[in-house]
């Protein structure tokens, strides 16, 4: 059960930090999120190109995954989900077992 408070407790770090990281870079760019190395045909208005003029870059969308542009903020986003999944899961197959997992 140990495991799983603390799976909980990382994962809402990591989504708290990943929110605070994306909000700094839009808030340092104008409101806008830039993008670099991919430049989707079809930026939406959440999105900018970014340029030599963009501030705080290391936390703009930066890395291509999936066809998509990501950033250290949404790298943390995803690894907290994952970690709440996992626990989720722990906690209902404790549940529909009776049985605790061992640790």
């Amino acid at each position: 059960m140990k495991r799983i408070l603390v799976g909980v407790a990382l994962s809402i770090i990591s989504v708290n930090l990943g929110a605070v990281l994306n909000r700094l870079a839009i808030a340092a760019n104008g409101g806008q999120m830039p993008v670099f190395g991919f430049a989707s045909p079809a930026l939406d208005g959440g999105h900018k190109v970014g340029d030599a003029s963009t501030r705080l870059r290391w936390l703009a969308d930066q890395f291509v995954l999936l066809g998509y542009s990501w950033s250290v903020g949404d790298a943390l986003l995803l690894l907290g989900l994952v970690l709440a999944f996992i626990a989720c899961g722990r906690l209902m197959l404790i549940a529909l077992t009776g049985k605790p997992l061992s640790e």
